[in-house]
């Protein structure tokens, strides 16, 4: 069920070496006190660590992202990832509503 090549998938080497940074990191990361600094922390520390792998994967870096991961990390956490749970659900008690529905008006028949 586990496959030992996975040790060797870009994707994990990623996770593991960025999380495993801001664990070793997290004193020095909460030394700070403002939203945005931390913030700011996090992303340079993950582009530091990160800065090995993709040069070694792509050949480049992208000077960028630091500041764009300053932007869309609370995009995703604050916006996007809430209004995705909130549609799953809704999504959810609509159908249940509408099978419930169905059920009773005898349109699905006997199931």
């Amino acid at each position: 069920l586990v496959n030992p090549f996975y040790l060797y998938d870009i994707g994990f080497i990623y996770s593991f070496s960025i999380s495993i940074s801001l664990i070793l990191l997290t004193n020095y990361i909460n030394s700070y006190s403002n939203y945005f600094s931390k913030l700011f922390i996090i992303s340079l520390i993950s582009f530091l660590v990160s800065i090995p792998i993709t040069v070694n994967q792509n050949f480049e870096i992208n000077l960028l992202s630091p500041f764009i991961n300053m932007f869309f990390v609370p995009f995703v956490s604050f916006i996007f990832f809430p209004f995705a749970i909130q549609r799953t659900i809704i999504s959810y008690i609509n159908n249940r509503i509408l099978y419930d529905y169905l059920l009773d008006n005898r349109i699905l028949g006997d199931l």
